[in-house]
């Protein structure tokens, strides 16, 4: 069992890394699956800081990864890790940082597009301060996306 975590920029990159981890993985028993999760944090028009992302990438990618992968729940991945379970093959977990409220705006149509889950890590200070509402985010949890603890 194997987990990577991307920070994707790009769409042109997250393909490089994923054909990477693909080569890299043909060397352990083609039975034994594994896993990657992928980081995001602000999805936005037009890149403007380091870990951000295009809509228009963002939407190209989870075409991609719902195309090519099996995407999972991050709760089903910890449950396989506690319980010593297998994980399906070429597992994918989709994971957002920090509540921005790009994330509401640009990436849950997207993942509610593709039908998607997703975790979102959040600061709940942030929340309806610059980040999305309780309100947004009770809507997000009643349609596939989970929330964590950011800090």
């Amino acid at each position: 069992m194997y987990f990577v975590l991307i920070v994707a920029e790009r769409s042109p990159l997250l393909k490089s890394v994923l054909i990477a981890v693909l080569i890299l993985t043909s060397s352990v028993r083609a039975d034994e699956p594994w896993g990657m999760i992928l980081g995001y944090h602000r999805i936005v028009e037009k890149k403007v800081l380091h870990p951000d992302v295009t809509i228009s990438a963002f939407e190209e990618q989870m075409q991609f990864v719902k195309d090519n992968y099996e995407v999972i729940t991050l709760d089903h991945l910890v449950d396989c890790i506690k319980e010593k379970k297998q994980l399906q093959a070429n597992s994918v977990v989709i994971t957002i940082d920090d509540g921005d409220k790009t994330i509401y705006k640009n990436a849950y149509p997207i993942l509610k597009k593709f039908n998607l889950p997703a975790t979102i890590f959040i600061y709940s200070d942030y929340i309806g301060k610059g980040g999305f509402t309780w309100e947004q985010a009770k809507e997000m949890a009643e349609n596939g996306i989970s929330f964590g603890s950011s800090g």
